[in-house]
């Protein structure tokens, strides 16, 4: 009999009626009139943390994307700042993200929102190469989650650490995407890949210094040299950094969210 009740549950849940139940229950969080798709854990946290997780971020973006505005969501996770530039500011967005249960939940997030032709979402790493590579992960296949590296398995404390999965991932330099692939330079430019900001910022020399570019917000370690040295290449660019923007929780763990300008706003 347990034979057959095993066989009779495992043909349940792999049959469409279960799927329809559980796509019917779904819960989506709804956040100052932004829909996220709630079934996992992360996910649904960020959702009710739309506000709260990263207030500076949230006011940055009040503050200086505007209606029409490119904005450019590098590590991108579920799309939280995405979802937020879209339709709080009418802004266009590029959201890039490489760990791909994450994508699926961006997308799913794209849709609930109606968001088919404002946010564009890319299964791709931000490099400062273009190469075929592997995205290291630090859980394995987790949505929602982060601290993943793209190319070498080093945290955001420029540690190395053993990935519980790796994916295959495609890296494209931030020139490569607007100027070779003829895509519309950021007005504005979100960077949070847990360690990996030095490969970006140093594969996009040249939309560094394009006009169009007005805003970069970049989250550093500031425990690290190496990031350190980051800012000083976006300030060698004729950008000025802008305090106000507080965090008290991220910069008490070292993990700073730096805001900048281009000087001749």
């Amino acid at each position: 009999i347990k034979k057959y009740i095993k066989k009779y549950i495992k043909n349940f849940i792999t049959s469409k009626i279960f799927f329809n139940i559980i796509n019917n229950a779904t819960p989506v969080v709804v956040n100052s009139g932004i829909k996220f798709y709630g079934l996992f854990e992360i996910p649904h946290r960020r959702g009710l943390q739309l506000l709260s997780k990263e207030p500076d971020m949230i006011a940055f973006i009040e503050d200086y994307v505007n209606d029409g505005d490119i904005y450019y969501d590098i590590g991108a996770n579920i799309g939280v700042f995405s979802m937020y530039s879209a339709i709080k500011k009418n802004a266009k967005v590029f959201a890039f993200e490489a760990e791909s249960s994450n994508v699926f939940i961006l997308n799913k997030n794209i849709s609930l929102n109606n968001l088919t032709d404002k946010v564009f979402a890319f299964n791709i790493a931000i490099n400062d190469i273009d190469e075929v590579s592997f995205l290291n992960l630090t859980e394995n296949i987790l949505p929602g989650s982060s601290l993943n590296a793209f190319g070498d398995s080093i945290n955001q404390d420029h540690k190395e650490f053993i990935p519980q999965f790796i994916q295959g991932v495609f890296g494209i330099s931030l020139d490569s995407f607007v100027y070779k692939y003829n895509q519309p330079c950021p007005n504005h430019l979100k960077i949070d890949v847990d360690g990996n900001e030095h490969k970006i910022i140093n594969g996009m020399t040249k939309v560094l210094t394009d006009k169009n570019l007005k805003t970069i917000a970049i989250e550093v370690n500031v425990r690290a040299q190496r990031d350190i040295e980051l800012l000083k290449i976006i300030e060698n660019n004729n950008f000025v950094r802008i305090d106000g923007y507080k965090n008290e929780e991220y910069e008490a763990n070292g993990m700073v969210n730096y805001f900048y300008i281009r000087k001749w706003l």
